[in-house]
């Protein structure tokens, strides 16, 4: 923005209301604001009749917490029904969880809660390439280069995070998903899982990674799997009040595995690869989970 220079009023100067009010015609706007009129951070909340205000703030850490991956937590993937998720614990394996304290965080229809999270995972499998079992859903066949064919992984097989919070008590003993989020156990004809619309604090990471070349007219004729090694899987959650106001007491994050993307009536879902998830492996370290509470206004 312009610097606006008008020099002050010294004894001599001739002084009347005209010449006065001119003296303010350079600070006048005569249209928007803009990114050419007024400098970075010449605003503040305090300057709109409406805003977004921080309330509260928590944060922890979670996981096993050793950074150098000398030891982590091992967990094989679930099966079953229903699959029981696992909670991300510490190294005694006793759940870590943001708790907000004795009275807890009341959200009411002028909150947002924002949740986010991150942890250090290593997945891998203990066989070799277990999803090309019969039944399993992570591999397509194709021609091979020279004759008989080559099966090569989806590329999709994943293990889903999510989020679980208590709204009963700060004994922290009644977690449930989320809104917005399943536990990968609805029926989807022989599988069980989520719709992607019922995942909406999940993320996932690859329980493997394997490619294939096709150099000659789309046959291929080599193949290589790729360990995922130690890598990061993170989250963030933000969840708008509509109804009546509701205490929340803490917040966790939980995970299964592993899952394979599946369609069937035009609807898209994550549902849980039994076949597989038997040979499914992944390791934890340590991560961060974190929490907002903002006031609309």
């Amino acid at each position: 923005m312009s610097r606006i220079i008008r020099g002050r009023i010294v004894d001599g100067d001739q002084v009347d209301a005209t010449d006065l009010n001119d003296r303010f015609d350079d600070y006048s706007q005569a249209g928007a604001l803009n990114r050419f009129n007024v400098r970075d951070a010449a605003f503040d909340l305090g300057h709109f009749q409406t805003g977004v205000f921080l309330q509260r703030s928590a944060d922890t850490i979670i996981g096993y917490n050793d950074w150098k991956h000398t030891a982590s937590n091992t967990v094989s993937g679930q099966t079953g029904t229903p699959a029981t998720p696992h909670i991300v614990s510490d190294s005694g394996a006793t759940p870590t969880v943001l708790s907000f304290g004795a009275s807890g965080w009341t959200i009411d229809t002028t909150n947002i809660l924002r949740v986010y999270w991150d942890l250090s995972v290593r997945p891998y499998y203990v066989t070799s390439r277990p999803w090309t079992a019969v039944g399993a859903l992570g591999s397509y066949t194709f021609a091979q280069l020279g004759g008989g064919s080559i099966d090569v992984a989806t590329g999709v097989e994943c293990w889903p995070f999510w989020l679980q919070w208590d709204v009963t008590s700060n004994a922290l003993a009644n977690f449930v998903d989320v809104p917005g989020q399943g536990d990968f156990n609805t029926t989807v004809g022989a599988y069980k899982g989520n719709a992607l619309a019922d995942c909406g604090s999940t993320s996932v990471v690859p329980a493997f990674l394997e490619t294939a070349a096709a150099p000659v007219e789309g046959e291929f004729n080599s193949r290589l799997t790729v360990d995922v090694g130690w890598t990061s899987v993170a989250g963030a959650w933000h969840y708008l009040r509509s109804v009546t106001s509701t205490t929340v007491f803490g917040v966790r994050v939980v995970f299964t595995g592993v899952c394979h993307s599946f369609n069937t009536g035009g609807v898209n879902y994550l549902v849980r690869d039994d076949a597989v998830s038997t040979n499914a492996r992944l390791d934890y370290n340590g991560g961060s989970l974190q929490a907002v509470l903002m006031r609309r206004e």
